[in-house]
């Protein structure tokens, strides 16, 4: 079952890359990821505040 399922998703990798930015569980990761981005610049904004105020 999972051959096959990872076998899907390389084969619509290579035909439509389109499709994966509609998959779900893609949203779902660059959603995460973009979470964690946004959390490190607020903690580097936030040290440099605290840094410039000193």
């Amino acid at each position: 079952m999972k051959a096959t399922f990872t076998r899907s998703i390389t084969e619509r990798k290579k035909i439509y890359p389109s499709v994966l930015i509609g998959d779900p569980v893609v949203q779902a990761g660059v959603m995460s990821l973009l979470c964690m981005l946004l959390l490190l610049l607020l903690l580097l904004l936030h040290s440099a505040s605290e840094e410039i105020s000193i």
